[in-house]
């Protein structure tokens, strides 16, 4: 006899359409918001793409990039955690990778664009008031 959890699978056979659905769309069920309209993610991905046109050399550029993406994917992730302190987790962690990001874009000796730097001031701004947020709902 086998013990352990079931696999996701195995519960997805038992469940009805609807519950079925519901598990595969949990992002939308739990948290009630889709990344659609989840303006922090937004940004992220608009920055994520402003950084992948930048010229900088190559040994620079490969770390921007997965710092970049490494701030929307957390968010993503994040957002689908169902507890405060999770999501929070993962939100100081995409503040990170922009603080990261911002490093490079200084040691970059071009002069900066205008576009990246204000979409880098936006998204800190957004991701800081994400974090102080659930932060605030952690400690009551």
């Amino acid at each position: 006899m086998r013990i352990g959890f079931p696999s996701p699978v195995q519960g997805l056979r038992s469940a009805g359409p609807v519950q079925a659905r519901a598990a595969v769309v949990g992002l939308q069920v739990r948290s009630g918001m889709s990344l659609e309209n989840f303006r922090t993610y937004q940004c992220a991905l608009e920055f994520y793409r402003a950084c992948d046109q930048l010229r900088v050399p190559v040994y620079l550029k490969e770390q921007l990039i997965r710092a970049s993406s490494s701030i929307a994917l957390n968010l993503s992730e994040g957002s689908a955690k169902p507890t405060f302190r999770d999501r929070r987790k993962f939100y100081f962690v995409a503040l990170g990778s922009l603080r990261e990001c911002q490093a490079i874009l200084d040691l970059v000796a071009t002069p900066k664009e205008e576009k990246i730097c204000t979409l880098s001031d936006s998204l800190g701004a957004q991701l800081f008031k994400l974090c102080k947020s659930q932060t605030a709902k952690n400690n009551p």
